[in-house]
């Protein structure tokens, strides 16, 4: 059991940004502990300072938008598939997340023993996996930025502090 969850850790964070694995990337993942860091020693809302190297805010900020969608891709396509098919949860979330990062890892079919599991699952569910797929291909930032027409906002509300954690 702890073994597939640590599986599932490393394909979620998936390959490095010039490779042509899917997930979250290597980097991203970094960013986002050294921004950990940088949050837990006080230094809140400024630059990530890593190796002699100064990381923009900005880019903490995209990859904290990269690990949400992705949770939420996971999240979705999990819950719906569960919804739709009575399968294994851990098969399911299993095959969720070699699909998003795009790793072609199954658990195997419970029907045929020379299939992955989603031999098991329904067209629909199929289509879902298929979307995850190209989901973690491409990117869900790109997703996103292809699926919603940016829009600048002309205005800024006045700041209201409040208080977090």
């Amino acid at each position: 059991m702890i073994t597939l969850m640590m599986i599932m850790v490393f394909m979620f964070i998936g390959a490095s940004p010039g490779g042509t694995g899917g997930g979250i990337k290597t980097t991203t993942f970094t960013v986002l502990i050294q921004w950990l860091k940088e949050m837990l020693l006080g230094r809140y809302g400024k630059d990530i300072t890593t190796m002699k190297k100064t990381i923009p805010i900005e880019q903490a900020y995209r990859a904290f938008v990269i690990f949400g969608l992705g949770v939420l891709v996971i999240f979705g396509a999990f819950s719906i598939i569960l919804i739709l098919d009575n399968t294994p949860p851990l098969k399911t979330l299993f095959e969720v997340f070699s699909a998003l990062g795009t790793v072609g890892l199954s658990l195997g079919s419970a029907v045929n023993p020379y299939c992955s599991f989603s031999y098991d699952l329904s067209a629909i569910s199929k289509l879902i996996i298929t979307l995850v797929i190209i989901t973690g291909r491409v990117g869900t930032i790109t997703i996103g930025g292809a699926l919603l027409k940016p829009h600048p906002l002309d205005y800024k509300y006045p700041e209201d502090p409040v208080v977090v954690g």
